[in-house]
């Protein structure tokens, strides 16, 4: 039987990825070929311990969708996807003539979601170098008519270039700016799971973004009852441990939450973090 020599073509870059991610993760592929979710690969960066037998330990896993060419991607059909999977998702470039990949970050790509989702939106992927900042990273087009969706576009910054014959001392610091990479992007996807849409991000320079509106208006109170409680624990535990006297600034957090009680929701743990630390107050 013929084949098309594109898709062999594909077959081969997807098989040069898989051999060159496993050489910093373990790597598992979630599809047959039948399927097609948006996702080639599941991959867990592990450690080496060193010793008699060394041993890989899985450390943070991520999501790789896999090109021969990236000069824009689509990820319309994968939007579910991408709102609801909690693994930081990267694309790579697989150059079979060179026996390399590169990898793009979709560091942005949960920001750009809860900017301007969930409603029925249009999303587009580019290439980027390193440089790339959340400031200039997310665009918008805006289409009128009642039926028109959205067209946003986002930045994926490339953070790691290898090969076949990449020396396992740069393989070891290139796993190390992964990790650092995929930890970032999985705590902005855990805060925004949680109810908490704050977004960091430390890289190129340190920027925050805080999203409002109906991304977080229902669920910003009860995230104020949890802060408040881990608040008042700490407290009470600095005070217990003893060194500085922290009376004035028990007063006042204790003061502020009266004045929040008629707004935010007082859940039992958190009664029961202030009710101790008021007893702690007067006691003390």
């Amino acid at each position: 039987m013929a084949q098309l020599k594109r898709t062999r073509a594909g077959w081969d870059a997807e098989r040069l990825a898989e051999y060159l991610l496993a050489r910093i993760a373990f790597v598992a592929r979630p599809t047959s070929i039948a399927d097609d979710i948006g996702i080639d690969f599941q991959c867990t960066l592990f450690h080496e311990l060193p010793g008699e037998h060394p041993q890989l330990i899985p450390a943070l896993p991520f999501a790789v969708q896999v090109k021969s060419s990236f000069e824009r991607l689509s990820l319309t059909k994968f939007l579910p996807l991408l709102l609801n999977t909690p693994l930081p998702f990267m694309v790579a470039v697989s150059n079979r003539d060179r026996g390399r990949i590169t990898l793009y970050s979709g560091r942005f790509i949960r920001y750009a979601l809860g900017l301007y989702g969930p409603k029925p939106l249009s999303l587009v992927a580019f290439p980027v170098g390193r440089a790339a900042d959340v400031r200039s990273a997310v665009r918008c087009t805006r289409r009128e008519g009642p039926r028109r969706r959205p067209r946003v576009q986002v930045d994926m910054p490339r953070i790691a270039d290898y090969g076949v014959g990449t020396a396992p001392r740069t393989l070891e610091r290139i796993r190390g700016t992964l990790e650092v990479e995929v930890r970032q992007v999985a705590l902005n996807s855990y805060n925004t799971a949680v109810g908490q849409h704050l977004f960091r991000f430390p890289r190129p320079s340190p920027r925050t973004r805080v999203l409002t509106g109906s991304g977080s208006v229902t669920q910003f109170r009860a995230s104020m009852a949890d802060r408040l409680d881990e608040y008042a624990r700490n407290l009470h535990w600095l005070v217990r441990r003893g060194g500085e006297s922290h009376a004035e600034e028990m007063a006042a957090f204790l003061g502020a939450a009266d004045l929040l009680r008629p707004f935010v929701p007082q859940p039992d743990h958190l009664r029961r973090a202030i009710r101790a630390l008021r007893s702690l107050h007067s006691s003390g």
